[in-house]
C-alpha cells in the first residue's frame, strides 16, 4: 500500500488515473477545453467533485471552501492540520484565500457551453483493491484506513474527511500492485504509525491501571470507615450519647410548635388590640359630633344680645338701609381670567376656559375673584346679590390696597370683610374664622356699610333677618364691593352670583329673628 504524501507516489497515481480514466464529456465538442476540465486541478480533494467556491491554502493546492472548513474543524490526530494533496502540517489553522483566478476559469468554462465532468470511478479489476464497502459490483478502493482496516472507493472514503470523529483516523493510498492494505508503501511512515499506535496503547493502559488503583484504594477506605462506624455504634456511651441527641431533637420539635403556638396568639391578640383601638375612635367620633350637635342647639337658644339687638335693628330699620341703595357694576379689569362676566356687569360665573387678558397690577391672577367699580369712601350704602343655587361663593367688601396677586386671605386684617359657603356650612371671614348657622338656605344677601361707624353687616333678604356683622373698624381708605362665585366644580356650582336692584316693596315691617351663633372656630380661609 502507498502512504497517502509521498510526492513521487501521487506523481504516478495522478498518471496512471488519468491513463485508465475514460475521456471527459462536455457539452462542447472543443476536446483540448474538455481535456482541461479532467485535470486534478478541478478537483476537490474532500468530496472529489467539480470545485465550489475555490480557496487556496498557504502550499497552494484548492479545495471547496464548505468541504475544507468542515475538515478542519478540528485538528488532526497528531494536533496538526494536513492539506490533502501534499501532507504538509501545520500547528495552526491555515488561512483560507479565496482563489478568485480559479473560480473565474471554471465559470467562463461553464458559461462558454462546457460541463465538466470529472474521470468516472472504475469498477475493480483483476490486481485492483476492491472497496469493503460498495455491495454488488465494487469499485476500486483509493484509501485504505488503518485505523479501521478497511479499504474505500473515491465515495466512501468521504466520510473521513467530514465526519469529526472519522477525521482522527489514518489514511493511507492503495498500493500500486494491489498488495494487501495497511502492510505495504512507505515502510518508515507505517512503522511510525505503528509506534504511535503502540505508545498510546501503552499509556491507556498506564491509565487504566492508576484509575482500577484508586478505585480500589476508595473502595478500602469505604469498609474501614464502615467497620469503624460499626464498632461505634455498639460502644455504650455512643448509645447513650444518641438517645440524648434524640432526646434533644423531641424536646426542640416540642419547643417549635410551642412558639408556632405563641406566634399565632400573638396575632390574634394583635387583631383584638386593633378592633378595639377602631371601636373606641368610633366612639371619640360619635361623642365628637354628639358634642358639636349640642353646641349648635345652645348657639341657637342663647344668642348673645349683641346679635339680639341686631335683630331688632334690621325689623325696624330694614326699610330705611333699602335707601341708601346703590347701584354697583362689576369691574373688568379686575376680574380673573376664568371668570365671565355678562354685558349689563352685573352677573358673573366661572368659566372652563381661561382669556387672553392683560395682567394688570390690579386683576386676581389665582383667587377666583372680581371687585365692584364704584368705591365709597364716606356715608353709608347697601347693595343686594342673588347666590341662589350655588355651593360656594363669598361676597362683602374689600379695601383699595388689598394684594390681588396670589393667594389671598379673606379677613379684615388683609383688607377683606366677608361671608361665604363652603361645603355646605356658612362663615363669616374674621380672625379666627366664625362658623354661621342659619335656618333657611341663603337666597339672596343684603350688604351694607357704615362707613362712619366702622361696620359692615350681612342680611337674609328673603327672610328679612341679620346674618353677621363686623363693627368696631376705623376705615382710612375707599371701600369696593367684593364676589367670588367660587369654582365650578364640574357643573355643581354653576350659577351665577348676580347683583340685583333693591324692590323696596319687599322690605316691610316685620320678619323672623336671625339664627346666628359661633360655636366653632378656625383659621382664615385661603382663596
Amino acid at each position: 500500500m502507498e502512504p497517502e504524501g509521498d510526492p513521487e507516489v501521487m506523481s504516478r497515481r495522478a498518471k496512471r488515473e488519468r491513463m485508465e480514466s475514460p475521456a471527459p464529456s462536455c457539452l462542447s465538442m472543443n476536446s483540448a477545453s474538455a481535456s482541461l476540465l479532467t485535470e486534478d486541478l478541478f478537483r476537490c480533494s474532500v468530496c472529489s467533485e467539480v470545485l465550489r467556491d475555490p480557496v487556496s491554502i498557504p502550499c497552494g493546492h484548492s479545495y471547496c471552501m464548505q468541504c475544507i472548513s468542515t475538515y478542519w474543524v478540528q485538528p488532526g490526530p497528531a494536533g496538526d492540520y494536513v492539506c490533502l494533496q501534499c501532507s504538509k502540517r501545520s500547528r495552526v489553522r491555515p488561512v483560507l484565500c479565496t482563489n478568485t483566478a480559479l473560480a473565474r476559469l471554471l465559470q467562463g468554462l461553464q458559461q462558454a457551453g462546457f460541463s465538466p465532468a470529472l474521470p468516472a470511478l472504475g469498477y475493480a479489476g483483476p490486481g485492483d483493491v476492491a472497496c469493503d464497502i460498495c455491495s454488488g459490483q465494487k469499485l476500486r478502493a483509493v484509501k485504505s484506513c488503518l485505523t479501521c482496516t478497511v479499504s474505500y472507493c473515491e465515495s466512501h472514503v468521504r466520510q473521513h474527511y467530514t465526519v469529526p470523529a472519522l477525521q482522527r483516523h489514518t489514511l493511507v493510498e492503495i498500493t500500486g500492485d494491489g498488495g494487501h492494505k495497511g502492510h505495504q508503501g512507505n515502510a518508515g511512515q507505517t512503522e511510525s504509525i505503528k509506534e504511535e499506535e503502540t505508545m498510546g496503547t501503552e499509556e491507556e493502559e498506564k491509565e487504566r491501571e492508576s484509575v482500577s488503583k484508586k478505585v480500589m484504594e476508595v473502595k478500602e477506605e469505604e469498609e474501614d470507615s464502615d467497620e469503624g462506624l460499626s464498632d461505634l455504634k455498639k460502644n455504650p456511651k455512643t448509645k447513650n450519647l444518641i438517645s440524648e441527641l434524640k432526646n434533644i431533637s423531641k424536646l426542640n420539635s416540642d419547643l417549635e410548635q410551642e412558639n408556632s403556638n405563641l406566634k399565632h396568639d400573638v396575632r390574634e391578640l394583635s387583631k383584638e388590640n386593633a378592633a378595639l383601638k377602631q371601636e373606641a375612635t368610633f366612639e371619640k367620633e360619635l361623642m365628637d359630633i354628639r358634642s358639636a350637635d349640642m353646641n349648635k342647639i345652645i348657639a341657637t337658644l342663647t344668642s348673645d344680645p349683641q346679635q339680639q339687638r341686631e335683630t331688632e335693628y334690621v325689623r325696624r330699620n330694614l326699610k330705611n338701609m333699602t335707601m341708601d341703595y346703590v347701584d354697583v357694576t362689576l369691574d373688568p379689569d379686575t376680574a380673573h381670567p376664568q371668570l365671565i362676566l355678562s354685558e349689563d356687569r352685573k352677573q358673573v360665573i366661572f368659566g372652563d376656559v381661561w382669556q387672553d387678558l392683560p395682567d394688570n397690577p390690579e386683576r386676581f391672577d389665582i383667587s377666583v375673584c372680581v371687585m365692584g367699580k364704584e368705591g365709597f369712601s364716606s356715608g353709608r350704602f347697601y347693595y343686594e346679590v342673588q347666590v341662589k343655587g350655588k355651593t360656594g361663593w363669598s361676597l362683602g367688601v374689600a379695601t383699595k390696597s388689598i394684594n390681588m396677586k396670589g393667594t389671598i386671605y379673606l379677613n379684615p386684617e388683609d383688607g377683606y370683610w366677608t361671608v361665604m359657603l363652603r361645603n355646605g356650612q356658612y362663615w363669616a371671614g374674621a380672625v379666627p374664622t366664625v362658623p354661621i348657622f342659619l335656618r333657611e338656605e341663603l337666597q339672596k344677601v343684603g350688604v351694607f356699610v357704615d362707613y362712619k361707624e366702622g361696620k359692615v353687616s350681612f342680611y337674609n333678604v328673603e327672610a328679612r333677618s341679620h346674618i353677621y356683622s363686623f363693627t368696631g373698624y376705623t376705615f382710612t381708605e375707599k371701600l369696593y364691593p367684593f364676589f367670588s362665585p367660587g369654582n365650578n366644580y364640574t357643573g355643581r356650582n354653576s350659577s351665577p352670583l348676580v347683583i340685583t336692584p333693591v324692590d323696596v316693596t319687599t322690605t316691610a315691617e316685620g320678619g323672623s329673628s336671625p339664627c346666628s351663633g359661633g360655636a366653632r372656630r378656625s383659621s382664615s380661609p385661603a382663596y
